[in-house]
């Protein structure tokens, strides 16, 4: 529900405006649209799917002022499935890069931003319906995997609703951190490993994919595997199986949820599920009182601390851990200090009851 527009049964849409550190809208005094931010940007497409509709042909308002004989100004309708429909309005005329019935994959770009239509200055009109026509109806939607910029810092966001005003953005890969955790079918991870008593072995994981092009990273001799998944914007672990003593294991706890970028201070939570972590004693307990009572938990945290490049994004430095709670008392941590490095995990140190194992990536 916005004071003017939005209202009613279109109140669930958002506009998007970029402003700058001083946040303001705009550079220089502000009278032509190139001086807003916002204007001539590429939009992209949300998700997969085909251009239901495009309607073109409108120019951009003059600052300040609205077109109310085109509301919606030039507009792109994308089909992702049926009844399920996204729509960007206000668009620059003329600045389509598809056409109608073309499939186009999330994140391709479709159009520029404009100022056209029921727009006082440059912005994006976004909203999802139900059905494939210019004035539908809006339905409540969240956004997945962004991040939240706070006077006190960065917060990602897996699933969210943004607030009025409230600043957000996409995530910024980084490079160091998007390429150290981007595995490949068929590629080998080879680690020396030095244990508390100075032993060192080496460790090899192979990147392997099943018949419905599922992912994980497999231990021929820890006997173990952890299934994976990356969309770009992150990389997490969805599942593991097999020896709990294996180093693969511990890369599963501390390398959990990874965001592709590099935002300093910022902590990202999760939770593991219980059998991952907690001892089978506990776990027949919870099961039993579980429709009472939730006393265990499983936590997941990673810090991202620094980055000593900022131009080359060579150095990041991680720090991550898995926790068990029960009722409310920590009875197990597990840390981790990550060091990425010309786009490789170049070191790994695990600290568990005191004991410290050295991992360090072979480069062949």
């Amino acid at each position: 529900n916005g004071i003017h527009t939005h209202r009613e049964k279109w109140r669930e849409a958002w506009d998007f405006e970029i402003r700058d550190e001083d946040e303001d809208f705009y550079r220089n005094e502000g009278i032509r649209h190139e001086d807003y931010y916002c204007y001539s940007k590429p939009v992209t497409a949300p998700a997969d799917g085909y251009v239901e509709q495009i309607l073109n042909g409108i120019n951009d308002s003059p600052i300040g002022e609205m077109d109310l004989t085109h509301n919606w100004g030039n507009t792109i309708i994308i089909r992702h499935s049926e009844h399920f429909y996204t729509k960007m309005s206000h668009l620059k005329k003329d600045s389509f890069k598809v056409v109608k019935g073309q499939w186009v994959q999330r994140g391709e770009v479709v159009a520029l931003t404009g100022s056209s239509g029921r727009s006082p200055r440059p912005h994006l009109h976004f909203q999802v319906q139900e059905f494939p026509y210019i004035g539908s109806y809006t339905l409540p939607c969240a956004l997945s995997s962004y991040i939240r910029h706070k006077k006190s810092g960065f917060e990602y966001v897996q699933t969210g609703i943004p607030f009025q005003d409230e600043v957000i953005s996409n995530i910024q890969p980084n490079e160091a951190i998007a390429a150290a955790f981007r595995f490949i079918p068929g590629q080998l991870l080879k680690f020396r490993v030095k244990n508390e008593d100075n032993t060192i072995k080496e460790i090899v994981w192979e990147v392997k994919s099943d018949s419905y092009n599922n992912t994980y990273l497999w231990s021929e001799t820890g006997k173990a595997r952890a299934w994976y998944k990356n969309d770009g914007k992150v990389m997490w672990f969805t599942h593991f199986e097999g020896n709990k003593r294996a180093l693969l294991y511990y890369f599963y706890l501390g390398a959990y949820k990874v965001i592709n970028g590099f935002y300093k201070g910022m902590v990202v939570e999760d939770q593991y599920p219980l059998h991952i972590i907690a001892d089978q004693r506990w776990l027949l307990l919870q099961d039993f009182v579980a429709p009472f009572h939730i006393f265990m938990s499983s936590n997941f945290s990673m810090h991202y601390r620094k980055m000593d490049d900022q131009f080359s994004d060579s150095y990041v430095y991680l720090d991550s851990s898995a926790t068990l709670k029960i009722f409310g008392k920590t009875t197990s941590v597990i840390d981790f200090r990550w060091e990425l490095h010309n786009n490789l995990i170049s070191k790994l140190v695990i600290i568990k009851d005191k004991r410290k194992i050295v991992v360090e990536y072979i480069l062949e």
